[in-house]
């Protein structure tokens, strides 16, 4: 699968874009930590700290609640709701984060790679880190590299290009979560 859709040897490039092109997207969270990434630009072998991205990550998510109310194929979420909150004034910062770092942003870090169900980029942007002295992400030289390419000044606009497209399509309501 993952040679199919990629073809035999994908650039670092075809993986970040299988990343955010993914078929199956039932919520904004790829487009947010991809975005909240290019946004702190970490370097090769960086460890980022979960909760250093809380706000980068709930920045994003807070603006396209302002355009968009539905962030996913679910009904609720716990996270959606504080932002919703967040933007109104009505939580600060520090209630945002926390509320970040207690709904099950393990989910997002670790499916972050899948482009497809089972099917895994073969260039990894992180690597996950969860011990007692570290809980974070460290980045590795593909996320590096990504960023010194010539294309890498339109990669969040991609990433925007498609989060939007991906709005339209819940907004409408057009049954389920495959996009192509």
């Amino acid at each position: 699968m993952t040679e199919t859709f990629l073809g035999p040897n994908p650039s670092v490039e075809d993986s970040w874009r299988a990343i955010v092109r993914i078929r199956w997207i039932v919520s904004s969270d790829r487009f947010a930590l991809a975005r909240a990434l290019l946004d702190l630009k970490p370097a090769s072998g960086q460890l980022v700290p979960i909760e250093d991205l809380a706000l980068p990550f709930a920045a994003h998510i807070c603006e396209h609640l302002r355009v968009a109310d539905r962030q996913g194929t679910f009904l609720s979420s716990r996270f959606l709701d504080a932002c919703r909150r967040a933007n109104a004034g009505q939580i600060t910062q520090d209630e945002l984060r926390e509320t970040f770092l207690s709904t099950g942003v393990d989910n997002l870090i670790d499916a972050f790679h899948f482009f497809d169900v089972g099917a895994e980029v073969p260039i990894a942007f992180f690597t996950v880190e969860r011990t007692d002295s570290a809980n974070g992400i460290r980045m590795t030289d593909a996320f590096a590299a990504l960023l010194e390419r010539d294309q890498s000044g339109s990669l969040a606009a991609e990433v925007e290009s498609r989060w939007r497209e991906v709005e339209t399509a819940w907004e409408q309501d057009e049954g389920g979560f495959e996009f192509l």
